[in-house]
């Protein structure tokens, strides 16, 4: 006896050419929303101590922060993922801001720290990024991603400050 399963399975291109669809339409204002964001600090020594950005996420030799309630409340609901290479084993460039994808963090359409927010996040953000840069069949797919989710620059000016 056989069984098959009937549903809606799709692709993940097309996974991803739906997502491009959907957020290609709000690029505009989104851009916008994101030339507010802070840059990421170039190295992530910047980045302890400061209470602007938690640690989100690891893999492939890459550390991942974003931003926290505090500040974002003025840019919500944008957010912002800050990645930088965490190969022990490369001293060179260990800590250093990510900028090439896929690896690269980016601006993010939601702020999961609000969290109203969080399962848009999920769905518009993070799996849309899994889903169009490590699943599909072409480069162009995580491109895409990117210039929706731009990763934005870095400074290595100290975003540290006790009057905020």
């Amino acid at each position: 006896m056989w069984v098959y399963t009937i549903g809606d399975k799709s692709s993940p291109d097309k996974q991803c050419r739906d997502w491009r669809k959907r957020n290609s339409a709000k690029k505009k204002d989104r851009l916008v929303g994101f030339s507010r964001l802070p840059d990421c600090p170039c190295n992530s020594r910047f980045l302890w101590g400061n209470w602007r950005f938690s640690h989100s996420r690891d893999g492939n030799n890459v550390r991942c922060f974003r931003m926290t309630v505090g500040k974002s409340r003025q840019l919500a609901p944008y957010g912002k993922e800050c990645c930088y290479a965490w190969n022990r084993g490369q001293w060179s460039s260990f800590g250093q801001f990510i900028s090439d994808p896929p690896h690269a963090g980016s601006a993010t359409a939601f702020n999961p720290a609000f969290w109203s927010l969080q399962s848009d996040y999920q769905r518009e953000d993070r799996q849309a990024h899994d889903v169009c840069c490590y699943n599909t069949t072409k480069d162009g797919f995580c491109k895409a991603f990117y210039r929706l989710r731009p990763v934005g620059k870095c400074s290595s000016r100290i975003p540290f400050s006790f009057c905020e």
